[in-house]
């Protein structure tokens, strides 16, 4: 069986040029901008309307610390939530943010958000299979 060098025979002079093409296209991918995650950092305040409770607001304040992204739940208008409690599992890809957080019955609810600018649109799912639309609005 014959080595790849033996049938791919090219001259020196080829193989440098291509080397030197494979580099610049490598290096005009790098220089390509990536899209910055959006900042999410801030006070939120989350209102939806839950099935058998009524209209909730929600208070949550999002941290960008290094490479991670913390937060929790201040308050909420019905007490379904424990007062300053973490949120858990946040992901954040692009304008995308989601997360979780237990809820004081030992549940849980996820949010699914895109930012909006001053505003984070989207869903949140209770582990019992319920689902609404909240929106959160900045306020600092």
């Amino acid at each position: 069986m014959k080595k790849l060098d033996e049938n791919f025979h090219l001259p020196v002079w080829k193989k440098i040029f291509l080397s030197g093409i494979l580099i610049a296209m490598v290096s005009i991918v790098m220089a390509v901008p990536r899209a910055d995650a959006a900042d999410f950092s801030g006070t939120w305040m989350g209102k939806t309307n839950l099935p058998h409770f009524g209209p909730e607001v929600f208070t949550l304040v999002l941290k960008k610390e290094k490479d991670a992204n913390t937060g929790m739940v201040v308050v909420d208008s019905l007490d379904i939530v424990k007062p300053d409690t973490p949120i858990q599992n946040i992901e954040v890809e692009g304008d995308v943010i989601t997360f979780t957080f237990p809820l004081v019955d030992g549940t849980t609810l996820s949010c699914h958000l895109t930012f909006e600018g001053e505003k984070m649109k989207g869903y949140w799912s209770h582990s019992a299979g319920a689902r609404g639309i909240i929106v959160f609005e900045k306020k600092e």
